[in-house]
């Protein structure tokens, strides 16, 4: 029998907006980005086969004999979220769905299902309780206990931490990754870096913010999208449409005194939105 999974990161204000650092925004969304790489790479007891993709959700069919071998991969996938050691700081929600003869009737109940689950579960992902007492809360959220040392040797907390190293680690190689492009010059650090410029008068210290949203993609989609190889070849055309756009972007970009600190760093930075539809670019925009 053929079965639908999808799954999705959810509440997402306690995982990517819930600090004002920089680094530990971008890498709680970079880790919803590769969430669903990270999936399908794991060793689940079956091989699910991707038809959409988004930041932080996905939705991906298999087979199975049975009702009850569905809900066991459900389980699986539920248990690799949890055991990953980034991704258990975030909330997901899972559900299966046998097949039906309308794929649009299939998709809409696995997101309702979806969304039932959410406004069941907490909205915090609490991985472990900490049984230290008088342990300070986290220099970054304020909410979870600070456990790791963090900037300035103040404590944060583990999700903040893996979040913010790894938004560190990936800052440069999120452009080569989502468009191929090589050489590029090493990105600005902060928000002082991306926009300080003396130079250009009262641009100093002013950015320019593109926000790119997905308004009406599930109107679209219902009207497109009416079969499982619709629907992929619809994931497959925005991704490629993004790619592009980030390519061209770079393209004008890379090099241009005025996108250039006096360090030679570029001034850009990308990160998710809430929804996971779309893009927002901060850059110094050329005066």
């Amino acid at each position: 029998m053929k079965f639908y999974l999808r799954v999705e990161g959810v509440n997402l204000g306690n995982f990517v907006f819930d600090t004002q650092d920089l680094s530990t925004v971008r890498g709680g969304s970079l880790l919803l980005l590769d969430s669903m790489e990270r999936l399908q790479s794991s060793e689940l007891p079956a091989s699910l086969c991707p038809v959409s993709t988004g930041a932080s959700s996905g939705l991906f069919a298999f087979d199975a004999d049975s009702r009850t071998l569905a809900e066991t991969v459900r389980e699986a996938v539920k248990s690799f979220l949890s055991r990953d050691e980034a991704l258990r700081h975030a909330t997901f929600v899972v559900d299966v769905l046998a097949a039906q003869s309308d794929f649009v009737t299939t998709r809409e109940s696995l997101l309702a299902a979806n969304r039932w689950r959410q406004m069941k579960a907490p909205s915090v992902a609490v991985p472990s309780l900490n049984s230290k007492t008088g342990v300070e809360a986290c220099d970054i959220d304020h909410v979870r206990p600070g456990l790791e040392p963090g900037p300035g040797g103040n404590p944060v907390s583990r999700s903040a931490y893996i979040r913010r190293e790894y938004g560190r680690e990936q800052r440069q190689g999120f452009y080569h990754r989502e468009t191929g492009v090589d050489n590029l010059p090493p990105f600005v650090n902060d928000f002082g870096e991306l926009t300080e410029d003396q130079s250009r008068g009262n641009l100093h210290h002013k950015m320019a913010v593109i926000y790119l949203d997905g308004n009406g993609f599930g109107a679209i989609q219902n009207e497109l999208c009416q079969s499982e190889e619709d629907q992929r070849r619809f994931n497959q055309t925005i991704k490629s449409l993004r790619s592009k756009l980030l390519q061209k972007l770079l393209q004008a970009t890379v090099g241009k005194p005025e996108w250039t600190t006096s360090a030679g760093q570029h001034r850009m930075e990308t990160l998710l939105s809430a929804c996971g539809k779309s893009r927002r670019i901060d850059c110094r925009w050329p005066g």
